[in-house]
């Protein structure tokens, strides 16, 4: 009995595989997909400029074998990397059911990418067991970062003979302009504007060109700039246009202000000049008599007076002759011939003595000015005298440094040794609290070998603190190189100093106008304002300007501490029916005492007033909509009006109780 029950079982089981079977046969094989995956472990990362190589995962989670497996990423105009066509379509014999198997690929971030998750799609095609063929799209995420900075151009400097422009005469400006970005700038235009309302002219075209400035270099563009004959002493701004595009033809367009100093005719300054210096090229012995000659000139728009030259070469180098001359009045164009007789003492060292030509004079307002330039002369004293680095120079882009933003500091390294070379000399930047920050290096950097009278220059990235106060900091600069008799290095300590400011955040809001704007009578207008940066701004003035009558329409906020908001408020009044537009204009001293000015434009639509008779007209007729709709309307209109009053009321409220406070 129990031998026929499990013959019965047997039969069963194989007429369901049977009927199984043939209900599947009759479905058709294609409904034997494996379903094919593929995907990465984790969220792939990189970086723009490398290679990223990542493993992915290539898995059947079905009963159901597949095989010949392709995969290729789909590479489109979206496509953001870079790869080898040989290496695209990867395959694979098989993959059984319930496994997986691993492949890997291999992109390059070009170094344009921007920061962002970029999606990948893959198209995957296979074939089962029976050799259907399916076809699936998969996407995998690629997470990039990208620190590099888009091309940055910028005026740096501006160089012109002497130290200010001449009320009618031309001179020849150029205008430094530095890539401060992480790109190639390309297919720049320069072009300078505002010439009319600054009372300076230009002849030759306002536009120059330069074809590629690479990141961290500095290339000058030059125009010939002419005061004009009656403009009064001042520095006046002129706007810097750049035009250029990146690597990939993307555009940029920048514009800053440019400052330009100059004489007018209520003011020409004295400006003196060395010419013909003649010294002692060579070496000079202790105990030696030599001589420092030279003409004085009078460079300058404006004469001098009580003019005064003396030299001074410290303890060791003396002047034999009378060391100072009193030489008058030198009017513009005056030119004097002097030479001084010089010693150098027996205790002289072996070394370049620097010796001051000091320039002392009376400017037409009565005030003092002295200039000082210096040469050197070296003396072949007893002492054997060694290698003495010092940074004879520093720069930075600007006159100033932007709290929280790289730079570029430059130091010019010089050997003052006649004689003796120097190796391996180590140069270290500390600033007080860690203000500045090296960016991509460390704090130190090495000159390999720097011969006698030589110098070199050296850059390094900083950054200064986001927070840091609006001052002037120092960075100690430590020089070791050589060795003393004992073994220990040489140290040579210099301070520079670098100025931090904090970019001006003035934040405007929308300027508030009334439901209706009538001609012939006053309308209130009003904005508010707030100073969102980390700095004082300075002798703010705000004004109104437009084609119609204004009331109120200047206000003296002077100085504008950070964190403060204020609005301004003024009433226009136009002339006639149509559309007019002006502008809310903010004038003031940035941190720097740079002047500064913002415009906040708008436009009114003016309307005669309504007659009497016609408010009562409209009253009576019924507009369509019927009552309701008239109802409607006017309480939207009552409802605006009053809403711009309580605005305004609760502004003068709140001025009210600041003036009271301040009292």
């Amino acid at each position: 009995m129990r031998k026929s029950r499990n013959i019965t079982a047997i039969i069963m089981i194989v007429i369901m595989a049977l009927m199984q079977a043939g209900y599947s046969y009759a479905g058709g094989t294609e409904n034997y997909d494996p379903r094919i995956t593929v995907k990465t472990d984790k969220m792939v990362e990189a970086s723009a400029g490398q290679k990223v190589k990542f493993g992915m995962t290539v898995g059947n989670d079905t009963p159901d074998t597949s095989k010949n497996i392709e995969i290729e990423p789909v590479i489109n105009d979206k496509f953001p990397f870079e790869i080898n066509t040989s290496t695209v379509k990867k395959t694979l014999s098989r993959v059984g059911r319930y496994s997986s198997e691993k492949i890997e690929y291999e992109f390059l971030v070009p170094a344009a990418v921007k920061t962002g998750t970029y999606p990948i799609e893959f198209t995957v095609e296979y074939e089962n067991f029976y050799s259907d063929k399916f076809k699936t799209t998969q996407t995998v995420y690629v997470k990039v970062v990208n620190d590099k900075i888009e091309p940055i151009l910028s005026v740096s400097k501006t160089e012109f003979g002497g130290k200010k422009l001449s009320a009618g005469q031309a001179s020849d400006v150029k205008f430094y302009i530095k890539n401060t970005g992480s790109f190639n700038a390309k297919k720049i235009y320069a072009t300078i504007s505002g010439f009319e309302s600054e009372g300076l002219t230009m002849s030759g075209s306002n536009t120059a060109t330069i074809d590629n400035i690479k990141p961290g270099e500095e290339k000058a563009v030059s125009f010939k700039i002419t005061p004009y004959e009656d403009i009064k002493s001042g520095n006046y701004d002129l706007a810097m246009k750049l035009d250029y595009v990146d690597e990939n033809s993307q555009s940029y367009s920048r514009e800053s202000k440019v400052f330009l100093p100059v004489i007018g005719i209520d003011e020409k300054e004295p400006y003196f000049e060395l010419l013909d210096i003649k010294y002692p090229s060579g070496e000079v012995p202790s105990e030696t008599d030599f001589e420092i000659k030279f003409n004085l000139k009078n460079s300058g728009g404006g004469e001098a007076k009580k003019v005064k030259v003396s030299v001074d070469g410290g303890g060791e180098i003396v002047s034999k002759s009378l060391s100072v001359r009193n030489l008058g009045t030198m009017e513009p164009g005056d030119q004097k011939s002097l030479s001084f007789t010089m010693f150098a003492d027996a205790d002289a060292k072996r070394k370049n003595h620097p010796v001051a030509i000091n320039i002392e004079y009376e400017e037409p307002d009565g005030s003092s000015e002295k200039t000082v330039q210096h040469i050197g002369v070296f003396v072949e004293g007893g002492g054997e005298g060694r290698a003495k680095i010092i940074v004879e120079d520093y720069s930075f882009e600007n006159e100033y440094v932007k709290a929280g933003e790289p730079f570029d500091l430059t130091l010019t390294l010089t050997n003052t040794n006649a004689h003796e070379s120097v190796e391996d000399v180590k140069i270290s930047l500390k600033s007080e609290n860690a203000i500045f920050t090296p960016v991509g290096s460390s704090n130190s950097f090495v000159v390999d070998r720097l011969s006698p009278k030589e110098s070199t220059q050296k850059s390094i990235r900083l950054k200064s603190k986001t927070d840091a106060e609006h001052k002037t900091y120092e960075i100690n600069v430590e020089m070791e190189y050589g060795e003393d008799l004992e073994g220990e290095p040489y140290v040579s300590k210099e301070i520079i100093t670098i100025p931090v400011i904090h970019e001006t955040d003035l934040e405007i809001a929308d300027i508030q106008l009334p439901p209706e704007v009538n001609v012939g009578r006053g309308n209130d207008i009003y904005v508010d304002f707030y100073n969102r940066g980390k700095s004082k701004i300075s002798n703010m003035m705000v004004t109104v300007e437009g084609d119609f009558k204004v009331q109120e329409g200047k206000y003296f906020v002077g100085d504008f501490e950070a964190g403060s908001s204020d609005y301004f408020e003024a009433s226009i009044e136009p002339a006639e029916v149509g559309e007019f537009s002006g502008k809310i204009v903010f004038e003031f001293e940035d941190a720097i005492g740079e002047k500064q000015r913002v415009e906040k434009e708008f436009t009114i639509n003016a309307e005669e007033p309504p007659a009497e008779e016609d408010m009562i007209q409209a009253q009576m007729e019924e507009p369509e909509g019927g009552k309701k709709g008239a109802i409607a309307a006017t309480l939207l209109t009552a409802a605006a009006a009053a809403a711009f009053l309580v605005i305004k009321k609760k502004r003068k409220a709140k001025k009210a109780k600041e003036l009271e406070e301040d009292e």
